[in-house]
């Protein structure tokens, strides 16, 4: 066996040295695919130590590399998992073998699915700072030039490996412009690089990697200087490793150089730099000889921990990596805690020789609430519409919004109401009163911004400031508000919302309304992506028929950012798209499921400031609030007209739109209606591109400050700017429909959309007429729900020849199998009906028949009596 190993090991060699382009841990499975096949061993754990003793071997005498140990690791569990399914060894060996060949298909495949997963992450003419040599790197920057983008990459020489020489020559082969750069350049060209991207031998479990020396001071640096860090790797390098920092990395893993690095003692140096001889053992020759006593205490005390040998790796923190691009998707390095989890997963699905989405997408459950139709709302604060448009015109690969527009409907844009803020665009996704409504939330978002408060009434809508005392046209404003929350409870049919800005604490059950806090904390990708999963098993089980998220996380990059910022447009948005992908996956399989995609407002560019201070007196005024894009002035009562005539005066030659009760544009509702009690008596809208400035009156933003921000919204709702999409996706769209833009239709009608969506029922549908392009050809208000059984029905099908163009055999088998026990089943019906009617016709004539002799003997027997 001793010998076999050894066999294997120069194998390992050989083939490693003869494919340098194909990846050692690749090998490594390779070899050891072949190994339960030469060796002898009777048993379960004799293989596992041949195997052991192997992968040892390996890791001492062949090419050295991190991702064999972890890739091994991978591979032996196809061991214990052969050895759960199979008693007899002999059939275990065999079942090895399979699944070994599975394993090695998927892995060579890792690759290509990262270079797809990080196109959207490389801006075309960027420029790229590269580490030492990378295959995975390598093939990703091969498939991005494939696709007609211009790079630009600087490669450090990576001394003394001289790895990174390697790399420049690949990289000239494939024609990508590229140089090769001194290590100790590295902060001279940070400035002009765009991104940095990095491989990595092994992914630790703090979402960290280990990769070539110089890797972490590359992180550190590109940190600093605010330059995105994406590191690619494939999933079988994910190791169950934890270093706290570079001296906790495990010592078998600190490969070293053929040389030491030339640790010098401090007489040897002194020697070498001064040429002083107080240091020889000539003390006649010694000008300072109390020198030769010291150096001696120094060489005596030194620390033993000295470096003699630099390590191959280094360890670079998680917190200098934005993203690892993965062949299992685009995560974030918080992630990787679980992702072994995730990778014993994949391993499974690598057994049944399918894929993640193909699974989920042909499943289907059994829903125990009926067949009624239920929506999921995704609520997207500051989602531009024309960022999403620019998304799905670029983007070449199939992921959440680009399925969202060719399965769903797609309304390109439409104006939300004034002001263009978070508060009074989603309560009025909540109620068809726009008088009583939208007063109430312009009133809530007016004292929150002064107090800085949140004057919720158990976490509901409803504040306590406005009680029964509150009132409208002599009404109480509770009377006349009915949330849609509440108008599902009334009707059993439950409302769950997830992390709105308008509920404070938690209240509601799972069985009638749900409202879980907002909290910037649960704002990330990750816990998205688990909220979602959290609302759409409301959905399944049946304890909700409407289920709202909101995320806030685009808003914030926009206001700090800008809203076409690299960090927005490339790096947040690529990864809310992949969120988005593993969602539709889920709702696809529940048929009755539908989804709704929108947005509160958009976002516009900022690069000005409106110095508000120069235009008022602070003598004359009583109230300011500044909004950036609006300022709301209350000025005392005796000096109105002077600020407004002043303002009016200044207005053609400043930033700003003046205007007062008198001047309110028609188009705003949220003003025009209830008599203007809430409009303040002076209203300035900045001018696109600027906000207000004033060292009196700060800035007050709804859910957080920046005293510099690089996006603003509240600007005047008709500014292409503030327009948002809306996406509909599941039984009740229309696929593949696509509206540009339609001025009627505003956030105060998806109400009606939603209520239809969900099966709540309303009084009135008669806003839903808008929308009826979009929804399907079985669309119907009067009837409120659409046919339960065509709906499904024209849904399912949909999915099962969707999943037949993806090449699903189960699908495909199971429609071929359906359509032939259909056609024997007609065939079988169908001779039964002609042999009845056969029979029924020969029990006719035979009747007929005997009924004629009958008459025959009856007409001779008169005949004989007549004669006699």
């Amino acid at each position: 066996m001793t010998s076999q190993i050894l066999d294997l090991v120069r194998r390992f060699k050989v083939l490693c040295e003869r494919n340098p382009d194909k990846s050692e841990a690749v090998v490594a499975i390779e070899v050891l695919a072949q190994l339960h096949e030469c060796s002898d061993v009777t048993t379960v754990q004799g293989l596992h130590d041949v195997m052991n003793t192997a992968i040892e071997r390996m890791w001492k005498e062949g090419v050295s590399n991190l991702s064999v140990i972890s890739a091994c690791e991978l591979f032996q569990r196809f061991i214990t998992l052969a050895t759960l399914d199979t008693v007899d060894f002999d059939e275990c060996k065999k079942v090895l073998s399979e699944r070994a060949q599975i394993f090695i298909r998927k892995v060579g495949s890792c690759r290509r699915k990262i270079a797809e997963n990080f196109l959207n992450y490389i801006p075309n003419g960027s420029v790229i700072f590269l580490h030492s040599y990378s295959r995975v790197v390598l093939a990703a920057l091969a498939y991005a030039a494939s696709t007609q983008k211009r790079l630009h990459c600087y490669v450090t020489t990576c001394a003394p490996s001289g790895l990174g020489a390697k790399m420049t020559k690949a990289l000239a082969k494939l024609k990508i412009s590229c140089t090769l750069v001194p290590d100790n350049s590295l902060a001279y060209l940070m400035p002009q690089v765009d991104l940095v991207v990095l491989g990595a031998e092994a992914v630790v479990e703090s979402g960290g990697i280990l990769n070539m020396l110089g890797s972490s001071l590359i992180a550190m640096t590109a940190s600093s200087f605010g330059r995105p860090v994406y590191v690619l790797a494939e999933s079988f390098k994910f190791m169950r490793c934890y270093p706290l920092d570079q001296r906790h990395i495990p010592d078998e893993f600190k490969w070293s150089y053929d040389h030491e690095c030339g640790s010098l003692s401090p007489s040897t140096l002194l020697i070498l730099t001064d040429g002083n001889n107080c240091l020889t053992h000539d003390e006649n020759n010694c000008d300072f000889p109390e020198m030769k006593t010291a150096w001696a205490d120094v060489e005596a005390q030194r620390v033993p921990v000295i470096e003699q040998k630099m390590p191959r790796v280094d360890y670079t923190s998680p917190c200098y990596i934005n993203y690892l691009i993965t062949d299992l998707g685009v995560l974030t390095p918080s992630a990787f805690p679980n992702m072994n989890i995730y990778t014993f997963l994949y391993i499974l699905v690598c057994l049944f020789n399918t894929n993640i989405s193909t699974v989920t997408t042909t499943i289907v459950d059994n829903d125990s609430s009926g067949s009624a139709s239920r929506l999921l709302v995704l609520l997207i604060d500051g989602l531009r519409w024309d960022v999403i448009a620019g998304h799905l015109e670029s983007n070449t690969n199939e992921f959440g919004f680009k399925r969202l527009q060719k399965n769903g409907a797609y309304l390109q844009r439409f104006t939300p109401v004034f002001p263009a803020e978070c508060y009074p665009n989603i309560y009025s996704l909540f109620t068809d009163n726009l008088d009583s409504f939208l007063t109430l939330t312009n009133e809530m978002m007016l004292r929150f911004s002064l107090t800085g408060r949140h004057p919720i009434d158990h976490g509901v809508i409803l504040p306590t400031t406005f009680s029964e005392h509150t009132t409208i046209n002599g009404k109480p404003i509770r009377s006349q508000v009915e949330g849609l929350w509440e108008t599902g409870v009334k009707q059993n049919k439950g409302v769950h919302l997830y992390h709105l800005p308008i509920c404070s604490t938690e209240v509601g059950g799972e069985n009638s309304w749900y409202c879980e806090p907002y909290s910037q904390e649960v704002m990330n990708p990750m816990n998205l992506n688990a909220t979602i999963q959290k609302a759409v098993d409301g959905l399944k089980n049946g304890s909700a028929h409407l289920a709202v998220v909101y995320y806030d996380e685009l808003d914030r990059i926009g206001h700090r950012y800008g809203p076409l910022s690299n960090e927005l447009v490339h790096k947040h948005l690529v990864y809310l798209d992949h969120v988005l992908d593993h969602a539709l996956n889920i709702i696809e399989s529940i048929p009755n499921l539908n989804l709704m995609l929108t947005s509160d407002h958009g976002m516009a560019t900022v690069s000005h400031q409106a110095y508000a201070d120069r235009y008022f007196k602070g003598s004359e005024l009583d109230r300011v609030l500044n909004r950036g894009s609006t300022l709301w002035i209350w000025p005392k009562p005796e000096f109105e007209n002077n600020v407004y005539n002043r303002l009016l005066i200044q207005q053609s030659k400043s930033p700003f739109t003046v205007y007062n009760s008198s001047t309110i544009p028609s188009h705003w509702e949220i003003m025009t209606n209830n008599n203007n009690s809430l409009f303040p008596p002076i209203l300035l809208i900045a001018s696109p591109d600027y906000i207000f400035h004033s060292n009196a009156w700060p800035l007050k933003m709804s859910h957080y400050n920046l005293i510099d921000p690089k996006g603003m919204h509240g600007y005047d709702p008709e500014l292409p700017d503030m327009h948002i999409p809306l996406f509909i996706y599941g039984p009740n769209s229309n696929r593949g429909v696509q509206l540009n833009f339609t001025k009627e239709i505003r956030p105060i009608h998806i109400h009606s959309l939603m209520a239809y969506l969900s099966s709540i029922n309303l009084p009135d549908f008669r806003s839903l007429d808008l929308f009826k392009p979009l929804l399907s050809h079985n669309y119907n208000y009067d009837n409120n729900q659409l046919s339960p059984v065509l709906n499904n029905l024209y849904w399912s099908s949909s999915l099962s020849f969707s999943s037949l163009l993806h090449g699903d055999r189960f699908m495909m088998t199971f429609l071929i199998g359906a359509a032939a026990l259909t056609c024997f089943f007609v065939l079988i019906c169908t001779f039964i009906v002609l042999v009845c009617i056969r029979c029924r016709i020969s029990l006719m004539t035979t009747r007929v028949v005997g009924c004629q002799d009958e008459l025959n003997k009856e007409l001779v027997k008169s005949e004989v009596l007549s004669e006699a």
